[in-house]
């Protein structure tokens, strides 16, 4: 953080260079500023940002949130990410944190330096806004039947009033999938959390299942309204999303277990999840596909390189080999810094974790869509992924969309609604569905 005069003059550093600031608020008395840091030198993204407090003269940033351990929520830079908010009367702040796959709003005492939750559970927060002369929460919520909704709530959390209801049309008369929760240990010992959401109507198990695998790597899935799983459960597909190792918000130690091991954790956590589901005979072994994007299709490309487990599969914004990745993406320094260095310092470490090392034993039909414009996952990753499939003469088909970005299921409206046709198109095609796909 640096301080300088409104007109750009007299420029004076405020914290040390141990990593990433952002989203710096003054307290109502401007003595101090609050903001969120992750200190850590060589990555925006990879590690948690905490709530750190600076008192302007006096310089010594102290984190409010260490013992939360649980990361707030920011956009990776140079995106703007909402800074935490002051009480009016300066002794509390008020910021969202990831907590397992939902988020949360939690708030700190300064006095005591106590960190309490505000709301948490369902619906649960995605964004938030305090104000007025008692300090009144807006908040923009969700769960597994609500699109983003305004509520509001006094400063405490509770209770919570729903403002508006903007989907309700859209969803009468609509049969949805409650999604449900599915924890499996680890023979050490540590918990694996995911979702499951069954096949619309819960028709007779076991059920054909779409894995979905998160981005990120650093991101999570929680029982949220999504609209893609809603429409593949609709059309009597069970969808899984497990939050392996490396997900964000289940504490500091958990997030970092990719660290130097990408390709790895992810890969074991999903298939313990799916074969506690199949020993459970919810699901079919020999009907299974699976879908991702960015980190998630990466995922995608290894599983289908290292298993014949699965019957197709879909992979957006993908990444086929981390060599060019890292020469060309925008965020050079976390895939470097997540994998214990660039390329030419570990060459056998990034062949092994690479897709195309595996390339000729894919065999399942595989559909590739990516974002011509993506600085991410340049083009070049679904390109040479494509062909290579098909000089091997497998089943593959790249679809390119032009000027799109690496946020392609988020980007025109045109390109989100072609993306959820493909995408069921192509499981439809290659996956039997036995029961009857519910309205």
């Amino acid at each position: 953080l640096s301080l300088c005069r409104a007109d750009g003059r007299d420029w004076r550093r405020l914290t040390p260079s141990t990593g990433v600031c952002l989203a710096p608020a003054w307290s109502p008395d401007g003595e101090w500023l609050a903001y969120f840091a992750n200190e850590c030198p060589w990555t925006a993204t990879t590690r948690d940002y905490h709530l750190f407090l600076l008192r302007v003269e006096e310089g010594v940033p102290r984190n409010l949130s260490a013992s939360l351990d649980r990361g707030a929520v920011v956009a990776p830079p140079p995106a703007p990410t909402s800074p935490p908010v002051w009480s009016g009367d300066g002794t509390r702040l008020t910021w969202l944190v990831r907590d397992g796959g939902r988020l949360a709003l939690v708030q700190c005492t300064l006095a005591d330096g106590q960190v309490r939750p505000l709301v948490q559970g369902d619906p649960y927060p995605l964004q938030f806004s305090q104000g007025g002369p008692e300090d009144s929460l807006a908040l923009v919520m969700t769960d597994w039947e609500t699109p983003a909704d305004l509520f509001l709530a006094p400063a405490t959390g509770a209770p919570l009033r729903r403002l508006t209801r903007l989907n309700a049309p859209m969803l009468a008369g609509k049969a949805l999938s409650r999604p449900r929760r599915v924890v499996v240990a680890r023979p050490e010992g540590l918990s694996i959390e995911g979702w499951l959401w069954p096949p619309v109507g819960d028709p007779p198990s076991p059920w054909p299942l779409l894995v979905h695998q998160h981005g990120g790597p650093h991101g999570a899935v929680g029982p949220g309204f999504d609209l893609r799983t809603q429409v593949l459960a609709g059309a009597g597909f069970a969808v899984l999303s497990v939050n392996w190792r490396g997900s964000a918000g289940y504490g500091a130690a958990f997030a970092q277990a990719l660290e130097g091991n990408w390709g790895g954790p992810e890969l074991e956590d999903t298939l313990l999840v799916l074969d506690h589901l199949i020993a459970e005979g919810l699901v079919d072994p020999l009907c299974l596909g699976v879908y991702g994007s960015s980190y998630g299709g990466y995922l995608v490309n290894l599983l289908l390189g290292r298993t014949d487990r699965f019957r197709a599969g879909v992979t957006i914004a993908t990444i086929s080999d981390l060599r060019t990745l890292a020469y060309q993406t925008d965020q050079w320094e976390s895939i470097e810094g997540d994998n214990g260095g660039p390329p030419f310092a570990r060459p056998a470490y990034y062949a092994e974790r690479s897709p195309l090392t595996y390339v000729e034993r894919m065999t399942a039909p595989l559909l590739i869509l990516h974002g011509e414009a993506d600085l991410t996952c340049p083009i070049g990753e679904a390109v040479q992924l494509f062909t290579a499939l098909r000089r091997l003469r497998r089943p593959v088909e790249l679809v390119r969309y032009p000027e799109a970005g690496h946020a392609l299921g988020a980007g025109r409206p045109g390109y989100r609604l072609d993306v959820l046709q493909r995408l069921l198109a192509w499981f439809r095609q290659h996956l039997p569905v036995a029961v009857t796909p519910t309205p």
